[in-house]
């Protein structure tokens, strides 16, 4: 029985894995937009 929780953890590490690589891609697609913004309107 213990293998298939090792493997729901494994999954759930993965998960969190990309979400915070999604986040960081997110912040930062954010970050450019608003320098771009503000380069622009200077």
């Amino acid at each position: 029985m213990s293998k298939p929780v090792e493997n729901l953890d494994e999954q759930k590490e993965e998960m969190n894995m990309l979400k915070a690589v999604a986040f960081l891609g997110l912040e930062w697609q954010l970050c450019q937009s608003f320098l771009f913004y503000s380069l622009s309107v200077i």
